[in-house]
């Protein structure tokens, strides 16, 4: 059966504070109390049930008022259920950050079930002198239940618009009948994908380890970026947040507290 979930969320700065102004759900999304980080107001989104369904459609719309601080994180990973036919459980989220506000929009990662299909599309509006950040984890399916590479297909796609002009796209398409023609992806059971629109990073590198391989960097607009492979993926998970939590520390923003808040990031 289909369903339609929303998650609509409108941040302020009042008073001197940002402050989540208005929250609207309907189906399996809720958001819990948001509490600060310094002047950073943080919001954990969960969702209710098994996971997402075939020709369920997710709507989740975030406008950041200017000169607001937001960090939005999820509380656990998102699972994609098996699909009977082909139809696709699908994700749209749409991102307005005014001006000289800050989001960071960090939903952790997802899970394939055998059979299942997932569409998801990003698209980011930004104002003049407004951040966005964003890291988001692909399992090729439950490894730890031999699962992996059962799943249908995955098609995701990141936009970042800077006023009206695009400033960074980004799209994968994995299905594992393809797997013997995908190079190195098909190697690995973990996709680690992260952007941030400012500098958080004090260098570049690649870093590989058992099982991976981590490079970060910036791109021609300066942006930063982290990008990783891994066939295990708490340990490439646990080297990015440290790389993230280093560069924000360096720009004086508070560290996350990852594993007391999401089960996404372990």
């Amino acid at each position: 059966m289909a369903y339609k979930h929303i998650l609509s969320l409108e941040f302020k700065h009042i008073d001197g504070k940002t402050r989540l102004l208005r929250s609207f759900y309907t189906g399996c999304m809720r958001v819990i109390k948001p509490f600060y980080l310094k002047d950073t107001l943080l919001l954990q989104i969960v969702s209710i049930g098994a996971g997402l369904s075939e020709r369920d459609f997710v709507s989740f719309n975030i406008e950041v008022g200017q000169g607001c601080k937001v960090l939005i994180i999820n509380q656990g990973a998102t699972k994609i259920m098996k699909s009977v036919g082909e139809s696709s459980a699908q994700q749209l989220i749409n991102i307005n950050v005014d001006k000289d506000a800050r989001l960071e929009y960090l939903p952790g990662l997802t899970i394939p079930f055998p059979k299942s299909n997932f569409y998801q599309a990003i698209e980011v509006n930004l104002s003049p002198g407004s951040e966005f950040g964003y890291m988001e984890i692909f399992s090729m399916g439950r490894v730890a239940s031999l699962e992996d590479f059962m799943f249908s297909n995955i098609t995701t796609q990141l936009i970042v618009n800077n006023g009206n002009v695009p400033a960074y796209f980004e799209s994968f398409h994995i299905e594992p009948k393809m797997k013997g023609n995908m190079a190195v992806i098909g190697e690995y059971n973990y996709i680690l994908t992260g952007l941030w629109t400012f500098n958080i990073l004090d260098s570049d590198g690649i870093e590989e380890f058992d099982g991976g391989v981590l490079t970060w960097g910036w791109t021609v607009s300066g942006f930063s970026f982290i990008k990783g492979f891994s066939k295990i993926g708490n340990d490439m998970i646990s080297k990015a947040c440290h790389i993230v939590d280093d560069g924000r520390d360096r720009r004086g923003l508070e560290k996350i507290p990852w594993r007391q808040l999401s089960s996404a990031f372990l």
